[in-house]
């Protein structure tokens, strides 16, 4: 799949907590045979989260036409993820720009932090594009969900991260 991110000439660098900040708005396109259509998005940052304003889905030459049963095979939030990876960063400690953009989990595999700092990153992101934190941050550092739990409550514990209320992820 074949993910860009193009700012928008009215964006600007929105932080999304936790000191890390993206580009908004921008433009994403998707392209590939893992998608059913061509896809447009028109994203924002809104309350701390990249949230998609518009969403244009082109039927693919011969290929199915535009309906539900295809639009809900459109995984929003890794196309937002994918697009967003490389576009993010931590100021003033942490340059978390790549050149590579990819999935959470490839983009923190190929960043050199300490894995504090590749879990802080991943979980931010995560929250961000509406991805489950938890898995994202098991995923990308191979370990286990209940691993990623203890290592975000450590997190939580030195204030890298907010208290939360249980059953509802906050950063």
């Amino acid at each position: 799949m074949l993910v860009t991110l193009k700012p928008l000439a009215n964006a600007e660098k929105v932080p999304i907590g936790g000191g890390f900040n993206v580009e908004s708005p921008v433009e994403i396109t998707a392209s590939g045979d893992d998608l059913p259509y061509d896809v447009t998005l028109i994203t924002e940052v809104d309350q701390e989260r990249i949230v998609v304003m518009s969403l244009l889905a082109l039927r693919k030459r011969g290929g199915p036409p535009v309906n539900g049963t295809g639009l809900r095979k459109i995984a929003v939030d890794r196309l937002l993820a994918e697009a967003f990876a490389a576009g993010l960063w931590r100021t003033p400690l942490y340059d978390f720009t790549h050149g590579n953009p990819g999935p959470i989990a490839e983009y923190v595999k190929a960043y050199e932090g300490t894995p504090g700092d590749v879990a802080l990153a991943t979980y931010r992101l995560a929250l961000a594009v509406g991805a489950p934190p938890v898995l994202a941050v098991a995923e990308s550092l191979s370990i286990t969900p209940a691993a990623a739990r203890g290592m975000i409550a450590r997190m939580r514990k030195l204030g890298w991260l907010p208290p939360t209320v249980k059953g509802k992820a906050k950063g």
